[in-house]
This record gives structure tokens, C-alpha cells and sequence, in this order.
């Protein structure tokens, strides 16, 4: 069997991994070939490799052709016009295939997806059960399988280019709120958008669909699947509520306000959908009689706000990095697009120096630059090939308190600095991908963090 390895990231090596144990186990022997952009890559000497220009042509023949989430089906289908659609797959619809445990749950949106998926898997293990975290955060899915048993829960965070081609749908689909994203890689907004909704629409009735109702996208998107809806967010309709008073099931508190150890309004609906998911597998898990309630089964609500409380967030999504000659540091590196860098923003009410630029994602900065208008951001210090583009918004936008803080970290935080006042928030948070001064944005954050530590070695 000829199987093409069309990408070789996270996700590719994780494939590769998976087909050998496959050759083990079934004694089906395959010849991989692994194709990537990289001519200098380094590949396992049990693979053929195609690398550098070209690397995704010459694969009509190809048996099967694994493709790694940044590359279209469609794009190879042009490349290759020889090779059928039904010969193209991906490692989540493999997993899909291969996982012993039906209780997969799915986390899609435009932020707040590894939070969510994280927290959801901390309120379930926290409550007594098996869960594994993985797919676009953490360890791949298919690197998973091992380790699952078939009463276990499986939380997966699902990205559209993941989502794209997917042919099933998890047991319960969580859609946080969506924005527009990733137009660099999806023709248009719709298609965006559909992407998203293969998280509901290939559910069955016994499935599950957990939506954010004060998001447009999200609710029309709920309405493709067949099975039970969970609604969350700030109205009183919704049956997961977030207010100022804290967390509720219908009228029941689940945890007040307070007591969430994660920062910001945005987060609230993080962990309203992370409640409404992680309850909804508790119920099904544990002999509560009734599945289809809201409630925390009996016993497990200390669990689920003990969980909620004890959580703090992720890496480079608004993680606190320390203080400095009064002024507070945090890094908001993985907010690569417009709607949670407006998220970061309203999570504090100090004045604020927003680090701000990046990479191109195909974003329009005009709803970005009028919240900072009109918002407790004192300065924005610009970095990138967007910083041209946002500081034109921003002047349209009638804020004109922006400099240019060069294409270094050290730079960037001296020039924030600089513009800081004792009891003010350094915020990056860039509103941009990081491919053009940082391999990715967790270098950044790291970069961030570095730069940050040195103020305090001065």
C-alpha cells in the first residue's frame, strides 16, 4: 500500500507513528512517502521523501494521501487531477475511525478553544473520570489511542482546517463563538464558517450540541444538528448562564463570580461552555437517572467549581508574566486575530500599553481600532508587516497615541515601557500571526516572557 504523508509536523509524525504500530499490529505492510515544504528536513530512514518545490505533485498513484491541517484537499486535487477525493484523509477522521471510546467530545471556535477543551477535561478528571485532552492542543489524537480505554472521554480541540473534510461528528460538539479567521487560508467568511459546522451537522439524534446563544454563527450553526442543544452564554434563556454573580445551571449556582481563576468577561463564556459539556458527559457517565438535565449530578458539584476555581489558564493566553517597577506584565501571544486581542482588552480596567502586529492573516483591523479608542489603552506600541495597516485603522479610528517598537521583543517591551505608568498593564496581545519575526506564537510569548525577566536583572 502507497500512503503519502502530505505535511510533516505535529500531526505527520503522529500519522507516521501510527501506520508502523499499524504494520505491527496487522502484520500490512506500506510504503510512506513523506512530502514536505522544507527541503532540509530530516526524515526516519523507513520513509521516502519528497521535499522542497513540488513536494505535494506526482501523488496520483498514491493509495492514500494524509493530509496535515495547513494543506486543502483542493489544492492537492489540482496538483494531482488523478487523484480522487475519497483517497484524501486526514489523522482526526483516522482517529475517529480507530478511537475504542465513543465519548469523544469536540471544541471548535474562534478563541477560547484550547481554555475551554482543557478545562472541560480538568472538571471531568476532577469528578472521578478518565479523560485525555488532545487533537489541535497538546498531544495529536492519533498519539492518544493507546492510552484510551472505551468507557473514557476523549476532549479534543478542533480547528476548521481540521474540521474542513472531517466525516463524522463528535458525540458532543462544543461551538464557542466565532469571528472571522483564517481568511488567509479559506476562500470567504462562509466558508469559514461552514468548516465549523461539520461539528454538529454529521451528529445523530443521541448526540449533543453545546453552543454559545449570544453568538450569530454559533446558534445558526447548532441548528444543523439533530441532536440535544445545550445553550450558554449572558441571557436568561440560555441553559448555562454567565453573569457578574457567577456560573449558573437554569437558577442553580454553580460557582460564583469570584471564585473563576480565569481573567476577563470572554472567559466567562469559556467556562460556561466547559460547564454545559463536561455536566452533560457527567450525566451520561454516572447513574443520575435523567441524561438530559443541566444540573451537576448529585456529588460532583464541588467537584465541578473546584476545577473551575483551581484553573488559570493556559500558556500565552492572558497569563500573567509578573510585575515591574509597578507595572504589570501579560502575555496574550496566542490571540492572532482581532477578537481576542478585543477580548484581552476589555479583561482590564487599568490603563493599558497593547504590543500590537504581526503577520497578515487576511483580518480587518476596523472594529480592533475602535475598541482601543474607546477603551482604557493608553499607547499601542506596532511591530510587523501589519503594524502599516493597523496604525492606519487606528487613525481612522481617531487614536493617533501609537509608535513604532521595531522587530525585536527587548525593543518592543522597552518601547512599552517607556509609554507605561506605575499601576498599568503591558499587554501583548498582537491581534496578528508571528511568522515574521518568530517561529510561531509561542516564541514570542516565550520572547515576551524573556524580555520581561530581564527588566527585573537590571
Amino acid at each position: 500500500m502507497q500512503i503519502a504523508i502530505a505535511g510533516y509536523g505535529q500531526e505527520g509524525r503522529a500519522v507516521h507513528r501510527y501506520l508502523r504500530r499499524q504494520e505491527e499490529e496487522t502484520g500490512v505492510k506500506c510504503d510512506i512517502t513523506v512530502c514536505d515544504q522544507n527541503p532540509e528536513l530530516e526524515v526516519p530512514e523507513d520513509v521516502w521523501a519528497q521535499l522542497g518545490e513540488g513536494y505535494l505533485e506526482g501523488l496520483d498513484s498514491c493509495d492514500l494521501v494524509y493530509r496535515s491541517p495547513g494543506i486543502r484537499p483542493d489544492t492537492l486535487q489540482y496538483l494531482n487531477p488523478g487523484l480522487d477525493g475519497n483517497r484524501i484523509t486526514t489523522a482526526t477522521n483516522q482517529f475517529f475511525t480507530a478511537c475504542p471510546s465513543g465519548n469523544i467530545i469536540g471544541v471548535t471556535g474562534t478563541k477560547g478553544k484550547g481554555t475551554t477543551t482543557t478545562l472541560i477535561a480538568r472538571i471531568l478528571t476532577t469528578a472521578g473520570q478518565q479523560a485525555h485532552v488532545g487533537g489541535n492542543i497538546g498531544t495529536p489524537a492519533l498519539d492518544l489511542l493507546g492510552d484510551i480505554g472505551p468507557e473514557d472521554w476523549v476532549v479534543l480541540e478542533l480547528s476548521s482546517f481540521q474540521l474542513f473534510d472531517i466525516d463524522r461528528s463528535p458525540h458532543i460538539g462544543v461551538c464557542l463563538m466565532i469571528a472571522p479567521d483564517h481568511l488567509d487560508w479559506h476562500t470567504d467568511m462562509e466558508e469559514y464558517v461552514d468548516a465549523k459546522s461539520h461539528i454538529f451537522a454529521l451528529q445523530e439524534t443521541c448526540d449533543i450540541a453545546v453552543y454559545n446563544a449570544d453568538n450569530a454563527y454559533a446558534s445558526r450553526l447548532a441548528e444543523k444538528s439533530p441532536g440535544r442543544k445545550i445553550a450558554f452564554g449572558a441571557s436568561g434563556e440560555a441553559d448555562v448562564r454567565g453573569t457578574d454573580e457567577g456560573i449558573y445551571t437554569d437558577d442553580q449556582k454553580v460557582i460564583a463570580a469570584a471564585d473563576i481563576g480565569l481573567r476577563g468577561p470572554h472567559n466567562r463564556e469559556n467556562v460556561c461552555a466547559a460547564t454545559g459539556a463536561a455536566i452533560a458527559a457527567l450525566r451520561e457517565s454516572l447513574p443520575v437517572g435523567d441524561c438530559a438535565g443541566v444540573h451537576p449530578p448529585p456529588g460532583t458539584q464541588g467537584s465541578v467549581a473546584a476545577a473551575i476555581r483551581d484553573f488559570h489558564g493556559l500558556e500565552h493566553r492572558l497569563e500573567y508574566v509578573g510585575n515591574a517597577n509597578g507595572v504589570s506584565f501579560y502575555n496574550d501571544s496566542f490571540s492572532t486575530n482581532p477578537a481576542p486581542t478585543i477580548a484581552a482588552i476589555r479583561s482590564f480596567s487599568e490603563g493599558q500599553v497593547l504590543i500590537l502586529g504581526g503577520s497578515p492573516k487576511g483580518a480587518d483591523f476596523e472594529e480592533l481600532a475602535r475598541e482601543i479608542a474607546g477603551s482604557p489603552v493608553k499607547h499601542a506600541v506596532l511591530t510587523g508587516e501589519e503594524a502599516e495597516r493597523l496604525q492606519a485603522a487606528l487613525e481612522q479610528a481617531g487614536f493617533t497615541a501609537h509608535s513604532w517598537g521595531g522587530d525585536r521583543m527587548p525593543g518592543l517591551v522597552a518601547e512599552a515601557v517607556s509609554r507605561a505608568e506605575t499601576g498599568d498593564v503591558v499587554l501583548l496581545s498582537p491581534a496578528c500571526a508571528s511568522f515574521d519575526m518568530f517561529a510561531d506564537y509561542k516564541d514570542r510569548g516565550q520572547q515576551f516572557k524573556q524580555a520581561v525577566a530581564a527588566l527585573n536583572n537590571q
